[in-house]
């Protein structure tokens, strides 16, 4: 007698169950995978905001002058990228915000750099991110209330 080949039914089934789970785990990071790095796009974007900012303090320049628009700084909308709208400097304090192409969880989110100026004439930055409650797809530097 001929024995039976393949797999039941039941076996396809649920190796179809198992892939299924396994794909909707992997979609989550994957997501979550594709916001760190926009995230990471947005600080990396206000460095030289970091470098204009230090330049302008130790040249003795008053935060009130250290906006977008006015001197060596940009405008805010002349620095973009397909995930952040704008780059934006109100005395000091550098602000990145992230548009309706960037992930669901950064849209009309922000990251802030606020500068912290030394006795020494050394500069601190503080990052801080708008939403706590999506902390987990920024920098970890960057997990603190503006």
């Amino acid at each position: 007698m001929k024995t039976p080949r393949g797999f039941t039914l039941i076996e396809l089934m649920i190796v179809v169950a198992i892939i299924g789970i396994l794909a909707s785990i992997a979609l989550a990071s994957y997501q979550y995978y594709t916001a760190r790095a926009q995230a990471t796009e947005g600080v990396l974007m206000m460095d030289p905001f970091r470098i204009l900012v230090t330049e302008a303090y130790h040249s003795g320049v008053p935060l009130a002058l250290m906006s977008s628009g006015i001197g060596t700084f940009p405008a805010a909308n002349a620095t973009q990228s397909k995930f952040v709208d704008q780059v934006l400097v109100v005395q000091g304090v550098i602000r990145a915000r992230y548009g309706v192409n960037a992930s669901p969880l950064l849209q009309g989110q922000e990251i802030v750099l606020k500068p912290q100026f030394m006795p020494g004439g050394g500069v601190d930055w503080i990052c801080a991110f708008t939403d706590a409650s999506r902390y987990v797809v920024v920098p970890t530097i960057c997990r603190n209330a503006p």
